[in-house]
């Protein structure tokens, strides 16, 4: 288990994220990013709070088009070695691609982000829009559900989280009401609804 999930600790909740990537995020974006669920209000078994998010940069993608919807479709256009990627290497990790441009709706961010069952897709841009549309994309992956998700109809005073269309793009911070969500899907393997021991049989090397 340490083998596949290297840091992890069974008295304490971790998230794991499997990131291919055209380029890989700061050292300082992925710091405020693990800050940021190191102060979580989540209770761990062993009486601690927090939960421990560690980043995966695994294979660096060769993007020959955009990834975005295509007529109610996905189009993967970043490859990696010769092969469309569209899910993680590894389960039991979320699985986000870091991507040139991102294709979505009219209605999304102004920066780019999009989330399709377990895999979600970042635009590049600045470290700190990079990292903005990371959480809120893994937010995503994570199943937050706050009806102000993907929403301009509530302040950001008033749902002051990532997953709000009007939140700062320097930020990077969950809403009290999200951590519940969260809470539930860590007890989870990512992409399912089951809550059981993960199965590695699978796996790619």
């Amino acid at each position: 288990m340490t083998d596949r999930f290297p840091g992890a600790d069974p008295l304490q909740k971790d998230i794991f994220v499997e990131v291919d990537y055209k380029s890989r995020l700061s050292r300082s974006v992925i710091r405020d990013m693990t800050d940021e669920f190191e102060q979580a209000p989540i209770e761990n078994p062993d009486g601690s709070s927090g939960i421990d998010l560690h980043i995966d940069h695994d294979d660096n993608l060769r993007c020959e088009d955009a990834s975005g919807y295509i007529r109610d479709q996905i189009r993967y256009g970043c490859k990696s070695g010769g092969k469309t990627v569209t899910s993680p290497d590894n389960a039991g990790y979320y699985y986000i691609q870091i991507v040139s441009t991102v294709k979505r709706p009219g209605n999304a961010m102004s920066n780019g982000g999009l989330a399709v069952d377990s895999v979600a897709f970042v635009e590049l841009a600045s470290d700190e829009a990079t990292g903005h549309i990371f959480m809120h994309e893994l937010g995503h992956l994570l199943d937050i559900y706050d009806p102000g998700v993907d929403s301009r109809e509530r302040g950001y005073s008033e749902y002051p989280s990532v997953m709000n269309y009007l939140s700062p793009d320097d930020s990077l911070g969950y809403a009290r009401s999200d951590w519940k969500d969260i809470n539930r899907s860590v007890q989870r393997v990512p992409g399912t609804t089951e809550r059981e021991i993960i199965d590695q049989s699978n796996e790619q090397e």
